[in-house]
């Protein structure tokens, strides 16, 4: 979540040297983010597919919801699984979009406001941080994907969130003109 929040927000930079109209930016923030993650999670797939030879295996669920293909057969004893799952590559994907529209969102407000790419950075990157430990606290950890029966918690998770990520905002509104002093 934070890396893709933190691409997000870097992508929407760049495109705010270009336009000040915030549907490219937020679309260059998810687009962004969805790349970062997809390169990763390929290369972790490749890693694990012809390097350490494990199969693509989820043991949160007995068929990949996408590809119906069985699980329990290949997950090693002892394990959650290995190796990034069709069904855990699609949630990732959808999960840095979610991501990289919220750094571009935390971002963009922040810099209309103070005029300060530095300073709106820096604090839209502690607010995104700050998002990241708190959804993963509520949600008790990781999850592999919407197939997780984890993700069920996220309802209460994006309300803490959302009510963190006001109060830092607010903050930060406040403090940035000011030089963050």
């Amino acid at each position: 979540a934070a890396g893709s929040g933190l691409t997000g927000l870097l992508s929407a930079g760049l495109m705010m040297s270009v336009t000040d109209n915030i549907w490219p930016i937020i679309a260059t923030g998810a687009v962004g983010a969805m790349i970062m993650m997809d390169a990763t999670m390929l290369t972790g797939s490749w890693i694990y597919a012809y390097a350490v030879g494990a199969p693509f295996a989820s043991a949160k669920v007995n068929y990949d919801p996408i590809t119906k293909f069985s699980q329990p057969p290949y997950v090693a004893p002892g394990t959650v699984g290995q190796g990034i799952p069709t069904v855990c590559y699609v949630s990732g994907t959808i999960g840095a979009a979610m991501g990289g529209i919220g750094g571009a969102l935390i971002y963009y407000p922040l810099v209309q406001i103070n005029g300060n790419p530095a300073m709106s950075a820096v604090f839209a990157i502690g607010i995104f941080m700050v998002d990241a430990v708190l959804a993963s606290w509520n949600i008790q950890g990781t999850i592999e994907g919407f197939h997780d029966p984890k993700f069920k918690k996220w309802p209460k998770a994006f309300k803490s969130c959302l009510v963190a990520t006001v109060i830092l905002a607010v903050v930060a509104v406040l403090i940035t003109p000011i030089g963050g002093v």
